[in-house]
């Protein structure tokens, strides 16, 4: 009798054809993610976090630095961030003097959104986390965490 697992090469294959053989099925993981991984994955935008307790990080783009609240975190894979008003002076100046930034920032009242399905390196893994239904993030020293629910249609 099987294990009903899938080898890693047909997982990878399963999730590109949208899972089919998993239509229907509902779940819910909480899943840790480090400081270090995320910073990898923004690398690429010129974007450091560090993540700190009761929701806060700071978010580094060369010399500009902004202390934020994670709010939540959308289906989509937008951060949304509550910043403080010269929090908010910074992002508009470096959107001003890097204006390529706009494709991964944008800002709204005293909301920041980081659209993080649109950076490169986690675009590329669309195919899984278009089936995320709802997140809830909250972030500890070092970790974001988030608790998922996933539904294959």
């Amino acid at each position: 009798m099987g294990t009903g697992r899938f080898p890693m090469s047909g997982l990878s294959e399963e999730a590109k054809a949208g899972f089919p053989r998993l239509r229907g099925t509902h779940f819910r993981a909480n899943i840790p993610v480090s400081q270090d991984v995320l910073n990898r994955l923004l690398s690429n935008a010129g974007i450091q976090l560090q993540l700190q307790e009761h929701n806060r990080l700071l978010i580094s783009y060369r010399v500009f630095r902004v202390a934020a609240e994670l709010v939540l975190v959308t289906r989509e894979l937008d951060v949304v961030l509550s910043a403080s008003w010269w929090s908010r002076s910074a992002i508009k100046a470096a959107l001003v003097w890097k204006p390529q930034l706009q494709s991964y920032l944008s800002q709204q009242d005293r909301f920041v959104s980081i659209h993080c399905g649109r950076i490169s390196a986690v675009r590329k893994y669309e195919y899984l986390w278009r089936h995320i239904s709802q997140v809830h993030a909250r972030t500890v020293a070092g970790r974001l965490e988030l608790d998922i629910q996933v539904v294959i249609t």
